[in-house]
């Protein structure tokens, strides 16, 4: 997968998804704060509370297993410490292409 790829929506019907609970593959991380469905460019902002310091976290689409929209929540690939070790979301750099390749880079070798 390319860095490019790590931004794109694995198959599924992932609509609003704002206010679900994210969990990683060991335990619950947080919940939706905001997230992005357009096409090469998907993207979660999860906030995880007091979890990390009520860190605000960007997963790209890519990092995402499942979703069930009965029980609202959405399951990730990464475990928890994966997330907690992710580069620190900054909102000024939200949009900037070496702050988004810097994320692609770290979870890219995930999803390799």
């Amino acid at each position: 997968m390319g860095q490019r790829g790590v931004w794109c929506y694995p198959d599924g019907d992932w609509g609003d998804i704002g206010g679900y609970t994210v969990f990683a593959a060991d335990g619950p991380i947080g919940h939706v704060d905001r997230h992005n469905a357009s096409e090469g460019d998907g993207f979660l902002l999860v906030d995880t509370g007091p979890w990390i310091l009520d860190r605000t976290v960007m997963l790209p689409a890519g990092a995402l297993g499942r979703i069930d929209h009965a029980q609202r929540t959405v399951h990730v690939t990464r475990t928890k410490d994966d997330i907690r070790h992710a580069p620190e979301y900054r909102e000024a750099c939200h949009d900037d292409a070496a702050y988004r390749d810097h994320l692609a880079g770290f979870y890219g070798r995930f999803l390799l």
